[in-house]
């Protein structure tokens, strides 16, 4: 074999050997090629993954790459975010007060803590931030930037910190254990001589934590108006939550003239509090003989079990009030302008006046809750109020915005706004609120969607909330989709011809006028759905305390699953398919030729008499 190449020229090395063997294998004794199927297959294997190589090279560098840079961006962003809420809780940022974590301020939050404690959250939480940005950069320079000694004192540091942290919040409990109050009284001598007392509110900007809640009582004939209050907080001792009730809060009631109290919306806290989990309660005594007018801003404050029946009258501005109890009753009010607490007279087999029944009042509206015990069947059910709301953009504040957008036909909503839909020939998106409150609006579009949201939102959560709704009016000439999110209502109505799905969860309402041949509903949570119109095609699917009342909504085949507690009523008039689990309830109208019905535990499918 060397002397055969010595003749040929080649060199007598190990690796020239090797390939004049390989050679070899495929070369008939004539000196003629073998065929490709003498070749052994590990040789052809060799060669192809020789040829791939580049390929997977170029595979693996851009993996690599990816994930480095991935790594560089979630580490960078986690550690600059969570040095911002350092610097915002220790108050080096200007308005500090707006940057809230949960709904309390992070500089009121974390003031009480010790510096060790803080540095403990601190280290905790940056440590896996930083190990993440030293792994995306050895990935980007193909180096080891995260050495085994810098890693373990990493994990070590960061043991510590979460034993620090264990600390800090043992020590943080104890500071909650008990509950103080404080009482302040302040009289109003000033309005005495008026028969007719204005009652209004001041805007303070501040988180919902800091609400306050106001309830009346009523004082002989001819009492000076007067106003306590009650301020409480958490504390070691009872007496320690006492003094930081006293010490650690403000809040503002004043006369304005001789006519007008104003009540701020907000209790604030000082400069040196700390937070305890205060809160603040104003009982407002007012004499029997006076007459009120309300201000729209003092009605959105308070929610409508302050008014006699839960009715709130849709303008009060314009009406006048006396007290009645603990309540304010409308003195000039017709029925229509009463709100009343939007329950209707729905599920009338619930309405046993044996029942126990409980009126849940929140700031976006009201719920009320049964406990059947009738024949010793326990049975507990949900009435969500049905969603109407004035479409005047007057009504919402002088605010006013225009979007110039188009090319959408897909809706969603998260927050607490009013969207009033309707079908035109053109895109028009218009909003009515407050000043304040508009600037905090996003309406844009992503791709053939347009999203309804609110920009205080980050990743500590909403800085604060609207105190007044917000009105979006939208026009289009074709809708596919809706998705509402948390508090938010809508009313649509002019749309034919085309699919539509609508999805909610949270606490939102919807009222929908359509004729469509097929409409699909997908709700979760404390929803409510009114529906008109008519559908070839009615999917309905409910979990949680979701209510649906489509009566009025003519179908021809309908599919309802129904979960939790949640409620439907129904009009089909070919064929029904239930499925119902848990306490939920369905009751159909119009006579379908077929009804099969799946129902497990308490709940039941009903025929109603049309």
């Amino acid at each position: 074999m060397s002397d055969k190449m010595r003749m040929r020229g080649d060199a007598v090395t190990l690796s020239g050997i090797d390939n004049n063997l390989r050679n070899t294998a495929f070369t008939a004794e004539s000196g003629e090629a073998a065929g490709n199927a003498n070749r052994p297959l590990g040789l052809f294997l060799e060669d192809l993954f020789r040829n791939l190589r580049p390929l997977l090279n170029f595979i693996g560098s851009a993996i690599r790459i990816f994930a480095g840079a991935m790594l560089i961006l979630i580490g960078l962003s986690l550690l600059v975010g969570f040095t911002i809420a350092l610097a915002a809780g220790l108050g080096w940022i200007p308005e500090s007060q707006n940057i809230v974590m949960g709904d309390v301020p992070v500089h009121i939050l974390i003031r009480d803590l010790p510096g060790w404690s803080i540095l403990a959250f601190y280290m905790a939480a940056i440590i896996p931030a930083i190990s993440m940005l030293l792994s995306g950069l050895g990935l980007l320079l193909r180096r080891t930037v995260l050495t085994r000694t810098v890693g373990l004192s990493l994990f070590g540091l960061w043991l510590l910190s979460v034993i620090g942290c264990i600390f800090s919040v043992a020590r943080i409990s104890h500071n909650f254990q008990n509950e103080g109050q404080q009482v302040q009284q302040q009289s109003f001598p000033g309005l005495s001589a008026t028969p007719t007392l204005f009652l209004d509110t001041r805007h303070v900007d501040r988180s919902n934590d800091q609400d306050v809640e106001i309830e009346f009582v009523p004082a002989d004939s001819g009492a000076v108006v007067s106003v306590d209050k009650t301020f409480s907080a958490k504390g070691a001792t009872e007496a320690e939550g006492a003094r930081t009730a006293a010490t650690s809060m403000g809040y503002t009631v004043r006369q304005a003239n001789d006519t007008t109290l104003v009540f701020d919306d907000h209790f604030s806290f000082l400069p040196e509090a700390s937070y305890r989990d205060q809160n603040l309660r104003l009982t407002v005594h007012l004499p029997r003989n006076k007459t009120f007018r309300l201000s729209e801003d003092f009605s959105y404050w308070m929610n409508s079990a302050n008014f006699v029946n839960d009715q709130r009258p849709e303008k009060p501005e314009n009406h006048l009030f006396r007290l009645r109890n603990n309540q304010l009753e409308c003195v000039d009010c017709s029925a229509e302008d009463l709100r009343g607490d939007d329950f209707g007279d729905e599920y009338d087999e619930d309405t046993d006046t044996t029942d126990e029944v409980v009126n849940i009042h929140t700031d976006e509206g009201n719920m009320r809750v049964r406990v059947n015990t009738d024949n010793d069947n326990v049975g507990v059910s949900f009435d969500i109020p049905k969603s109407n709301f004035s479409a005047n953009p007057a009504e919402y504040g002088s605010g006013r915005r225009t979007f110039n957008l188009s090319g959408f036909r897909q809706i969603e909503a998260s927050g607490a706004y009013r969207v009033y839909v309707r079908q035109g020939s053109a895109f028009k998106v218009e909003a009515a609120g407050t000043d304040s409150d508009l600037r905090n609006l996003r309406v844009d579009t992503n791709g053939d969607q347009l999203t309804i949201h609110s920009l205080r939102s980050s990743f500590f959560g909403n800085f604060t909330s609207n105190r007044k709704p917000i009105l979006v009016r939208v026009e289009l000439p074709e809708l596919r989709y809706l998705e509402l999110n948390g508090a938010c209502r809508a009313n649509v109505a002019g749309f034919r011809g085309q699919p539509l799905k609508v999805e909610q969860s949270g606490a939102c309402n919807a009222a929908l006028a359509v004729d469509v041949p097929q409409l699909t509903l997908d709700l979760s949570g404390a929803c409510q759905t009114d529906l008109r119109g008519s559908a070839t095609e009615l999917k309905v699917e409910g979990t949680g305390v979701c209510q649906i009342n489509a009566l009025e909504l003519k179908s021809q085949r309908a599919e309802v699953e129904l979960s939790g507690m949640s409620k439907a009523k129904v009009n089909v008039t070919d064929r029904l398919r239930a499925d119902l689990s848990g306490a939920s309830r369905l009751g159909y109208a119009g006579k379908p030729t077929s009804v099969r019905k799946e129902v497990s535990g308490s709940s039941r499918v009903t025929s109603l008499v049309d």
